[in-house]
């Protein structure tokens, strides 16, 4: 029996690192990220290297969106649940309108997940959790900013409607851990069952 693709999306503050390695746990699921593991201890640098051509900045995080589906998918098809901290949404999402623009027919080619946990989480908690988070940048600030807020939540519902994210399974974040957990699963556990799919050829480059 194949597994599931997951993908778990959200604003920066809402719980989503906390939320999937919980997940992981209980459902004994294999756990990506969006820019992947080894990427992490560069990815100041890739940041630095691409921010000048926004462009070049929302294409190189959704080459690593690209990367994490393919190797979900073959880890799926192998029996394995997957969840991956955020996919194409948030990239599109956080992205300036006009290079989200540019990037959206890419969608097409990416593999898509077969369910999308998307955390809700009010304003003020949300800013709170980030104001308080170690390690917050300028730009996760930013987006605290009413307008910017606005913006990107609408960015969100907007790209998260495209099919490469599967079935939508909204929750609120702002209940305790636990009881956010249980509500997954239990979204989870109610969610069709993966489509069984085959593993596709590697395409040319």
């Amino acid at each position: 029996m194949s597994g599931r693709v997951i993908a778990v999306e959200g604003l920066d503050g809402c719980g989503k690192s906390t939320l999937i390695g919980a997940l992981a746990e209980a459902l004994g699921a294999h756990r990506l990220s969006t820019p992947g593991a080894r990427l992490r201890g560069v990815r100041a640098d890739f940041d630095a290297e691409l921010s000048p051509c926004p462009l070049a900045r929302g294409l190189g995080y959704l080459a690593t969106v690209a990367a994490a589906g393919r190797r979900a998918r073959a880890l799926a098809i192998d029996g394995q649940d997957v969840l991956i901290d955020r996919y194409a949404a948030s990239t599109l999402a956080y992205a300036p309108p006009q290079v989200a623009r540019r990037l959206g027919p890419v969608l097409a080619d990416l593999e898509p997940v077969d369910l999308t946990l998307y955390l809700e989480l009010d304003e003020p908690t949300r800013a709170a959790r980030l104001t308080a988070r170690p390690g917050t940048t300028a730009e996760d600030r930013a987006t605290l900013d009413p307008a910017a807020n606005a913006a990107l939540r609408a960015a969100y519902a907007r790209h998260l409607a495209h099919r490469v994210h599967g079935a939508l399974l909204p929750l609120q974040a702002a209940a305790p851990p636990a009881a956010l957990l249980a509500e997954a699963l239990h979204r989870l556990r109610a969610a069709p069952a993966a489509r069984p799919r085959r593993r596709a050829p590697a395409r040319a480059a």
